[in-house]
């Protein structure tokens, strides 16, 4: 006994797809020409990947700027003060460096350790190094344990001059992970930090 009347049947029955010959688009397969303008912030008109002049600096959207460094603010004096693995000891500077070496925005510097050599005297001297790097940079550093080595990673900069908007907008979504990594309300810390940048700005 069949389920699907014959007249059913026969509508189900799909007739075979006709085969077409492909046929070559003009042009030989060349790609087409990308445009040369350069990519616009939305909200500011900012150029975001236009290559800096005259040693200026690249474009950057100032309002995303200044959030960046709002949020930073905010969540170090919300930091917990049991944390485990670090303490800002109300330095911003410290907070965003880790923020960032945590987002993978960072060099590992040309220092390490291997862990079988690790005696308090050489991890003592693999410090030093380390923090006299750090300084001479200008950067947050901090010592990690990485394939049996320990290694110092310092924070790249941000400033206008060593990165452009597109790659500040990748890093910021980046340490955006971090803070919801950590616990932060990301929504909560978003709207706060909107909210003192403008009474800051007027």
């Amino acid at each position: 006994m069949t389920i699907l009347s014959e007249r059913a049947k026969a509508a189900s029955v799909k007739p075979p797809l006709e085969r077409h010959p492909l046929v070559k688009r003009k042009g030989g397969g060349k790609r087409r020409a990308v445009s040369k303008e350069p990519l616009a912030c939305p909200e500011c008109g900012c150029l975001v990947d236009v290559e800096p002049e005259d040693d200026g600096g690249y474009p950057r959207n100032l309002a995303h700027h200044r959030q960046f460094f709002k949020e930073a603010s905010l969540v170090m004096r919300n930091w917990p003060a049991d944390h485990p693995a670090f303490d800002p000891l109300g330095s911003l500077d410290a907070m965003r460096g880790w923020l960032l070496i945590q987002a993978g925005h960072c060099d590992t510097l040309d220092v390490k350790l291997s862990v079988e050599m690790a005696t308090a005297a050489n991890l003592t001297m693999l410090m030093a190094a380390v923090m006299q790097a750090s300084k001479k940079l200008g950067r947050y550093a901090i010592i990690v344990e990485r394939a049996g080595f320990f290694c110092g990673l310092v924070a790249r900069s941000i400033a206008w001059d060593a990165c452009g908007e597109r790659e500040f907008m990748a890093i910021h979504e980046r340490v955006k992970d971090v803070y919801e990594r950590e616990g932060f309300d990301i929504e909560a810390l978003l709207k706060q930090a909107r909210i003192e940048t403008k009474e800051n700005v007027t």
